[in-house]
């Protein structure tokens, strides 16, 4: 362990942690409603969700009750369905989304002792994904619980070292994204090309 860092599980961190909306069980009685995009566990790829663009959008009653629901930024989105553990952080570009009920949401608080962008990263490792996967019950379809979260266990860093960490995720991220936009550009160029060559102009 280095220096000072702190073992905690998930349960001792100033967190909540709820489950996703259920979009089949909310009330059709309110008689104002919000369309707000809702984010699929297939809307999450390498730990980053999809342009709000392509998201699905739905109607949700306004009220108090659903409030909880809107996706702050820092929140921390983990799939808990299935075999494939899926999780990211929310971005101030999809605030006020909502996660649906196939999603775990872990909401830190702003004294948290850790920075989401660890959080998320530390649910993306290999061995913590097999260690939560040990936990799931059912067969046909795994089902990850709170429960199994909160029990999960991880060392804490300073903060000084948590700051240098989370800048060295958001630069890894940032440099992620930019690539994968060059790479989507040079393919549908490429296509173009090919395209000139093949189509049938007359067709």
């Amino acid at each position: 362990m280095h220096g000072k860092d702190k073992l905690l599980k998930i349960s001792d961190l100033n967190a909540s942690l709820f489950m996703g909306l259920n979009l089949a069980r909310v009330s059709n009685d309110e008689q104002d409603y919000d369309k707000v995009h809702v984010i699929q566990v297939k809307d999450l790829d390498r730990g980053q969700i999809t342009d709000t663009h392509d998201l699905k959008q739905s109607n949700v009653p306004q009220g108090s009750k659903l409030e909880r629901q809107k996706l702050r930024s820092g929140d921390v989105l983990v799939s808990a369905r299935g075999t494939l553990l899926k999780c990211a952080v929310v971005r101030s570009a999809h605030v006020g989304c909502v996660a649906s009920a196939n999603f775990i949401i872990i909401r830190l608080e702003s004294n948290s002792s850790l920075h989401p962008e660890l959080l998320h990263a530390f649910l993306r490792q290999p061995g913590t994904q097999a260690s939560l996967l040990s936990r799931v019950s059912g067969t046909a379809q795994p089902v990850l619980t709170i429960r199994d979260l909160e029990a999960l266990t991880m060392k804490i860093p300073e903060n000084e070292i948590q700051g240098k960490l989370a800048q060295l995720l958001r630069l890894s991220d940032e440099q992620y994204r930019t690539a994968l936009e060059h790479a989507t550009l040079v393919q549908e160029e490429a296509l173009s090309i090919v395209a000139e060559y093949m189509e049938d102009k007359n067709a």
